[in-house]
């Protein structure tokens, strides 16, 4: 998901710096001519990365429950926040990165549900609903795809 995720948003701004625990999986988006361009800066501990200044913004994609922890420090750090979901993998998890966006309303928290914030799609239907150019909505059903019995 990172190296998908990265390319993605390089069309936002220049990704200086890659943090990877997995120093080839780093290398390898460093020399990605969408991702660090051989320019990027690349770490093996994330909070080398959130110690930058000059980082702005951080996108987590790592292995699920790594994702709470490096997003609440990269909210101590002022940093604002992309995050794979899912976010947590518990109730308490929820509770921690609940409570750090709460003292940290100043900094942007998104988290990445992919076809949910696709312009082309599902925007545009939410956009048509809240204008009413789809009439009188009395009834919507919603499937998730992926079983076989729906």
């Amino acid at each position: 998901m990172g190296s998908g995720d990265c390319r993605q948003h390089s069309g936002f701004g220049d990704i200086i710096a890659i943090a990877d625990m997995d120093q080839g999986h780093a290398e390898q988006a460093n020399a990605d001519g969408w991702i660090g361009k051989g320019k990027a800066e690349v770490y093996s501990d994330d909070r080398r990365l959130l110690d930058r200044q000059d980082v702005d913004v951080v996108s987590i994609a790592t292995p699920d429950h790594w994702h709470v922890k490096i997003a609440i420090e990269a909210l101590l750090a002022g940093k604002y926040v992309f995050c794979q979901k899912p976010l947590t993998l518990t109730l308490e998890e929820n509770q921690l990165i609940r409570n750090a966006c709460r003292k940290h309303q100043d900094q942007v928290f998104f988290i990445g549900t992919q076809q949910r914030s696709d312009r082309g799609r599902f925007l545009r239907a939410v956009n048509m609903v809240q204008r009413g150019l789809l009439g009188n909505i009395r009834k919507i059903t919603v499937g998730i795809n992926g079983g076989s019995v729906g």
